[in-house]
């Protein structure tokens, strides 16, 4: 699956999604769809995320007004900034 996502641009979609004003639901599930990409990722995948994804707009996203957006910004922002930390965990949206 993992060729099927990069070669559709999803990566950049969702990126331009969280950069977006979009309703929170929906910032909230790509950024949890995003961290599933670099936890469970190909080293590809994992590349593109990092290369694609504002890690300025994530580190915004972490003061959120929305619980759900800031925890999941949070938990993101360590797999694009130094990936070598990584992260544990999700609390995704009905998860």
């Amino acid at each position: 699956n993992h060729e099927q996502i990069l070669s559709s641009d999803f990566i950049a979609k969702a990126s331009e999604a969280i950069s977006s004003t979009k309703p929170d639901a929906v910032v909230q599930n790509m950024l949890h769809l995003l961290f599933k990409l670099v936890e469970n990722g190909d080293e590809t995948t994992r590349q593109q995320v990092q290369e694609l994804v504002a890690a300025e707009k994530v580190e915004e996203l972490t003061r959120h007004n929305n619980p759900g957006v800031a925890s999941n910004a949070k938990k993101l922002l360590p797999h694009i900034v130094a990936p070598q930390l990584g992260g544990t965990g999700f609390e995704g949206k009905g998860a």
